[in-house]
């Protein structure tokens, strides 16, 4: 991480640390209310937080920038930024909610697309995304079970330890079930093989382990984890999205599983279906680019190939 990166990480991380609790007591108010207090916090920082918004539109050009005009990024980026914030009031909520209420607000389709392939035996892998209030969604499926097996959420810490615990206690307080980005390769491949069902995140880039694949017609570093568990074990893989609806509830919708290219060639293979995972995202994120989360720097890591002609482009410009 560069020292440009380090001090963005420390301030964000502040930023959290004093909002968190404010949030978890917001938690407490009326959704509605607490929605419209997200739509005015999402529009405060398009205003006020220009590094926040460079950012956004950054991502959205790289992405959406040959097809798009300026006036039309800068829309999505506003609506993503008021998405974010409405998400963030909406997750403080999970735990004052009802399961009554929650059932109210996330609707589930395809729950039959998981129930058929975990009847298997072989375990279930789930690729999803940062996609409408996927902590929303998420929350539906705690204490769910597939094939009569509960579900494993991976997920990633952040860069500051007490807004990591903040955001487990609320996890954890509405029942998910969770395993830490760092937990072993070997001890998911051990749950798939009791028949258990594990989801991850796969939309967001990694430092080290990624491989490299086409993402809205950028190289982007993609993690393989995915991929490689279903290829690895044999248990079938299934994508879920989350999405917000014109009224505010939510539908998790699960579909049919993915068929994986398995030839005998594991890296030409793991690539291929990375890849074919990675389209699957964008596809998801055409339909829907104002509830996907562009603050990521999805492209900020770079393949070595393209450094070696960066370097060789410097080069031949200074003889």
């Amino acid at each position: 991480m560069s020292a440009t990166d380090s001090v963005i990480a420390r301030r964000n991380a502040i930023f959290m640390s004093l909002m968190l609790p404010l949030v978890e007591a917001l938690g407490r108010l009326p959704l509605p209310l607490l929605r419209r207090f997200g739509d005015v916090i999402g529009t405060a920082a398009y205003r006020l937080a220009p590094q926040l918004r460079r950012r956004v539109l950054r991502n959205l050009s790289i992405a959406l920038g040959r097809e798009s005009s300026e006036g039309q990024l800068r829309s999505i980026a506003l609506a993503s930024m008021r998405h974010f914030a409405k998400g963030i009031m909406e997750f403080a909520a999970m735990r004052a909610l009802s399961r009554e209420e929650l059932d109210n607000l996330v609707r589930i389709e395809g729950l039959e697309n998981a129930e058929r392939v975990a009847a298997q035996g072989a375990g279930v892998v789930v690729a999803t995304a940062h996609l409408g209030n996927w902590e929303v969604c998420a929350s539906k499926l705690a204490g769910l079970t597939v094939g009569g097996f509960p579900l494993t959420v991976v997920v990633r810490g952040t860069h500051d330890a007490k807004v990591t615990r903040a955001i487990v206690r609320i996890r954890t307080g509405i029942g998910l079930n969770l395993v830490s980005l760092g937990t072993s390769y070997r001890s998911l491949r051990q749950r798939l093989r009791r028949g258990e069902v594990v989801i991850l995140l796969v939309d967001q880039g990694v430092s080290k382990h990624g491989i490299f694949v086409e993402f809205f017609g950028t190289f982007a570093s993609a993690h393989r984890g995915a991929a490689a568990l279903a290829m690895d074990t044999g248990a079938p893989i299934i994508c879920a999205f989350c999405r917000r609806e014109r009224d505010d509830t939510h539908t998790l919708t699960l579909y049919p599983p993915v068929e994986l290219r398995i030839t005998g060639d594991r890296e030409r293979d793991l690539l291929r279906n990375t890849s074919m995972l990675a389209k699957i995202v964008e596809k998801q994120i055409r339909q829907r680019p104002d509830q996907w989360w562009w603050f990521h720097r999805r492209w900020k890591h770079r393949p070595a190939w393209e450094k070696a002609i960066a370097s060789d482009d410097k080069n031949d410009g200074m003889r």
